[in-house]
């Protein structure tokens, strides 16, 4: 009975000693500084992982498909993602998806100037529309038809340009995370006001957000680990260090 309970220590030890490969989407500020290592997204699962007792921690830059290649091939253990993503149906293992981390705040974006009413997802239809990629699955089944009945729609992984191709008006929306936004828009603007240039349109419930894994054990050791960062002020912390670059809605 003692070499058993021996064993299960040793293998216990073991998982946390192993190296845990975790795949993110490429650097998007301020959820994501590669060349930092940091961000609002990166320390909250960074700070529950270790509070689940992960001591090493490897990240790598993929986007969203060459993460389910990565899933399928188990050369990674986990992938940040939105939680509401059916794309990765397509991982041929069982794959858990951890509580909520935080939330994306995903809004319809237009030049103020413009005066858009945007309330009614019929107003979208005759508009030229710059999307992220896999947008069309998330807002609803009326968001999915306007994208395949709208030419001007499209979407791309790359929204580095949305800020300077909305402000040339070669584009009347473009839908991104307000925050994610916002930082383009410091780098890309030299005024100050430049948001008050913008109106940010609500097109739904924030876009919930998550780890997703290959191990259900792992998975639950993040859970716990992410609980407790919550339980002890660590995760408030994080969300007070990123106040002026964080809003929570639109």
């Amino acid at each position: 009975m003692k070499y058993l309970f021996l064993i299960f220590i040793l293998c216990f030890q073991n998982i946390f000693a192993k190296e845990l490969i975790l795949a993110s989407t490429k650097s998007m500020p301020p959820y994501l500084y590669h060349n930092e290592e940091t961000g609002i997204e990166y320390e909250i699962v960074n700070e529950a992982l270790k509070a689940a007792g992960f001591k090493k921690i490897r990240r790598i830059d993929v986007h969203f498909r060459r993460g389910i290649i990565l899933l399928n091939m188990k050369e990674i253990d986990a992938i940040t993602s939105n939680m509401a993503n059916n794309l990765y149906d397509q991982v041929k293992h069982p794959i858990y998806s951890s509580n909520l981390t935080l939330n994306y705040i995903d809004c319809a974006i237009s030049l103020k100037e413009n005066n858009f009413q945007l309330n009614n997802i019929k107003n979208f239809y005759n508009k030229r529309i710059w999307a992220f990629k896999s947008a069309s699955k998330i807002f609803g089944p009326k968001f999915e038809e306007m994208t395949k009945e709208n030419k001007g729609y499209t979407e791309s992984f790359d929204q580095k340009r949305q800020v300077k191709v909305l402000l040339r008006k070669r584009i009347d929306i473009a839908i991104s995370d307000k925050n994610i936004f916002l930082s383009r828009l410091k780098l890309e603007s030299s005024k100050k006001d430049g948001k008050k240039l913008f109106n940010f349109h609500s097109i739904g419930k924030p876009t919930k957000r998550s780890v997703r894994f290959l191990d259900k054990k792992i998975r639950d050791d993040f859970n716990k680990g992410l609980k407790t960062i919550k339980n002890n002020g660590k995760y408030k912390e994080i969300l007070k260090k990123y106040k002026d670059l964080y809003s929570q809605e639109c």
